[in-house]
């Protein structure tokens, strides 16, 4: 475990004396270290409901959990690799600012030398990674414009779990993510896709094809009133083109936040559209 995650994790295990680590309570900073400090998380209780075994109904704030006095939570500190330098509320949250010691510099050098590549490497990609989908079994050209968005999505998770698993990741230690356009109840672990909405904000009935083939049009008509290219049928400009259409595509439907709706217009470009104009 490296320095500063065996911090947090020392740091809950005070607070709410639970050993859980699936979520994001405790936030590390990357940007504004001087005002913000290194970490922050939240002092009202109820944001750590899912860490907490006991009633809390009487009790206002996470340091009344445990009855944390905050100079016996600074002493403590030194013990955990990394101490406490102060401790700030900054409206609703509690932000903490680390001491950056000599021995610290050091420690860090020397997991990084010793664990190389693997610093900093996500326990998750240790584990075998599967990607699932909702959407119906048909050729991409016959999906709904929805359903083709969660098919690009599964695409490029797949292409960033091949890229950042582990190759002697354990087969006995397997997670599945489902790719859905609704939430999906516990035990599934599930990534959220929005729909792909029209120019009224409706849910998009257009055919995958049909979008493939506009956007393809809509490329070669730039080529030739824009460049002044000289397209001939059957040349290999048609698979060219095919081909751009299919990454504007590509692009357009990836150009919102996942969960997020995505609206397109089939004969205007230049609406919602990122595709063509990220595209040379």
């Amino acid at each position: 475990m490296y320095l500063l995650e065996f911090f947090l994790f020392q740091l809950q295990k005070y607070l709410v004396s639970s050993e859980k680590n699936n979520h994001n309570i405790i936030r590390k900073h990357t940007k504004k270290l001087k005002t913000l400090g290194d970490i922050s998380f939240p002092l009202k209780i109820k944001n750590w409901h899912n860490l907490l075994n006991k009633d809390v109904s009487d009790l206002e704030t996470i340091f009344d959990y445990n009855e944390v006095d905050i100079d016996h939570l600074k002493a403590e500190s030194v013990n955990w690799g990394i101490s406490i330098a102060d401790i700030k509320p900054i409206e609703s949250d509690v932000h903490m600012f680390l001491t950056r010691s000599g021995e610290t510099f050091m420690a860090t050098i020397s997991e990084v030398l010793s664990s190389q590549e693997r610093y900093g490497f996500c326990v998750l990609f240790d584990s075998k990674i599967s990607v699932e989908t909702t959407s119906v079994d048909v050729r991409i050209g016959d999906l709904d414009v929805t359903n083709l968005r969660i098919q690009i999505l599964k695409s490029v998770a797949d292409n960033l779990i091949q890229k950042f698993t582990s190759k002697c990741s354990s087969v006995q230690n397997q997670n599945k993510i489902m790719i859905s356009q609704s939430p999906l109840r516990k035990p599934h672990t599930f990534l959220l896709c929005g729909p792909v909405i029209d120019h009224n904000g409706v849910k998009s009935t257009m055919i995958s094809g049909k979008l493939f083939g506009k956007r393809m049009n809509d490329m070669r008509m730039m080529a030739q009133h824009k460049y002044g290219v000289q397209i001939k049928a059957n040349s290999p400009w048609e698979v060219y083109f095919e081909k751009l259409g299919k990454a504007c595509v590509t692009i357009e439907l990836l150009s919102n936040k996942p969960q997020k709706p995505m609206k397109i217009t089939e004969n205007n470009s230049q609406t919602a559209n990122k595709g063509i104009s990220d595209l040379p």
